[in-house]
């Protein structure tokens, strides 16, 4: 279980207990992303104590089974609002093609969403040019500095009138989402 570490029988595909679907529900937060030029910044779970320990293994151990579940609760989080229209766009932050994983975990949750909820998955918007060390051991400044050029938008790719969904596997200072729906919004 992602979120009190119980065992999960075999062939269950969500990795959440019973006794924990509630917990997941109550952990739901919405934040006014305002200061980072987000509409609202919307989070399925905390990001400590074993959710955390859960994330590190899907992000740096290839479980990548886990990627379901999170990707289910991401879904269950925002199916019902107002934004999830027609006019919705679903993408991941990318990686960049030097990191050493099999996956993009990010990628991972986001086409989850769009299975869940019927939605169109797209990656063109935006391209990760420069590879940068792990920004959860940087302070807040330094994720600023190394992130502001780390990203290359597609210029052919018109948003007009579109809701983007960004999705990403941790949120914490919000400095790659401050970076991304700068330049989204100003493509539309």
């Amino acid at each position: 279980c992602v979120v009190c570490g119980k065992i999960i029988p075999p062939g269950q595909k969500l990795c959440l207990c019973d006794e924990c679907a509630d917990t997941a529900v109550r952990m739901r937060t919405v934040f006014d992303g305002e200061q980072i030029n987000c509409t609202e910044i919307i989070s399925a779970l905390k990001y400590d104590g074993n959710i955390r320990t859960s994330m590190l293994k899907f992000k740096f151990k290839g479980i990548k089974h886990l990627g379901y579940t999170f990707g289910k609760l991401l879904a269950d989080c925002i199916k019902n609002r107002e934004f999830v229209n027609d006019d919705t766009v679903l993408t991941a932050v990318p990686i960049h093609d030097i990191r050493d994983r099999e996956y993009n975990q990010s990628e991972v949750i986001a086409r989850v969403v769009c299975e869940e909820l019927g939605m169109v998955y797209t990656s063109d918007l935006f391209y990760k040019i420069m590879p940068i060390e792990r920004l959860s051991s940087m302070e807040k400044q330094d994720k600023k500095f190394f992130i502001n050029d780390a990203f290359l938008f597609n210029p052919t790719v018109n948003l007009s009138g579109k809701t983007e969904i960004v999705t990403d596997d941790v949120y914490t200072t919000g400095a790659t989402l401050a970076v991304i729906a700068k330049e989204l919004k100003k493509r539309g």
